[in-house]
């Protein structure tokens, strides 16, 4: 059976760096963990609740609670808030000056069924 513990002057200069760097991620994510709810998302469900949140009037740094409903209802909200990403960011090119094309501004125009959509699930 091979010797699990390794003394550290038995490593080179990087295995020595990749063991802290290990070490460190590994103290990292232990940390995460016991951070609060807002570490619980991805930084793009961060984004998309603080961007819903400016879109309808809310507060940018108030977190909505995790929802306890059904889990349809939470990949639906997903959806939509990634769609209104993509309306964000058409809207973005347009401020620019680029001319959009025919389905991009018919996506433009479903902004708002779009956030009350959300809305009711969100509620409901």
């Amino acid at each position: 059976m091979k010797k699990i513990a390794v003394e550290e002057s038995n490593l080179s200069k990087s295995a020595l760096k990749n063991k802290r760097k290990r070490e460190a991620k590994a103290k990292a994510k232990d940390q995460q963990a016991h951070d609060g709810t807002l570490m619980s998302r991805s930084s793009d469900q961060r984004d998309a609740i603080a961007m819903t949140n400016y879109i309808v009037g809310g507060a940018t740094t108030r977190q909505q609670p995790v929802s306890e409903g059904n889990a349809d209802d939470d990949k639906k909200i997903k959806a939509l808030k990634k769609k209104l990403k993509a309306i964000e960011k058409l809207k973005e090119q347009q401020q620019q000056g680029k001319e959009l094309e025919k389905n991009q501004l018919d996506k433009l125009k479903t902004e708002e069924a779009l956030l009350k959509e959300i809305q009711q699930l969100e509620i409901s």
